[in-house]
């Protein structure tokens, strides 16, 4: 064999290794994208629940809220789940507020999930379903849901309504 053939085959085997390190930096880069995409809904679900919570557990930023809206005309602000759930049950404006806080916490909580669901252990992903299915089975979660469901992320609706079309 001469040099000629020597460095040719040389030339080969460094242009294949050239392409696999790009293919492996190809694939990193999508991991490398795909965990910066997770880590910023993660970091957004977490804020927008603090804020929720907020507004669950500091009794005086809702009622704070509330007497702003109310003095703004903006009372009724969820008000087809407010008008509902007073009438069916007789609570207050404020209890009704509260309740719609709560719910949209579990809301966020359970739809910060779904992008990400193939990846749980297959016991934790049925009970995610399980939770996701308190909007058809639940009276409180469904009426929150089908009330609001208008201004929820579409993707989220899509995939609790195809649950709701699952009986079982």
């Amino acid at each position: 064999m001469n040099w000629e053939a020597i460095a040719a085959i040389g030339q080969m085997l460094g242009s294949v290794a050239v392409f696999l390190t790009l293919g492996y930096l190809a694939v990193q880069v999508n991991h490398g994208r795909r965990d910066t995409q997770r880590s910023i809904n993660e970091t957004r679900g977490e804020t927008l629940r603090q804020l929720v919570m907020l507004k669950v557990t500091d009794e005086r930023v809702r009622s704070l809220n509330l007497k702003v809206d109310t003095l703004l005309g903006m009372s009724q602000r969820h008000y087809a789940f407010a008008q509902q759930i007073k009438e069916r049950t007789g609570i207050t404006d404020e209890e009704a507020e509260l309740l719609w806080w709560e719910q949209l916490a579990w809301w966020n909580y359970r739809t910060h999930t779904l992008p990400y669901l193939h990846e749980l252990p297959s016991g934790a992903q049925r009970h995610f379903v399980f939770g996701l299915k308190g909007y058809r089975d639940v009276p409180l979660h469904r009426l929150w849901y089908e009330t609001n469901k208008f201004s929820l992320d579409p993707d989220a609706v899509r995939y609790v309504d195809n649950l709701s079309d699952e009986r079982g």
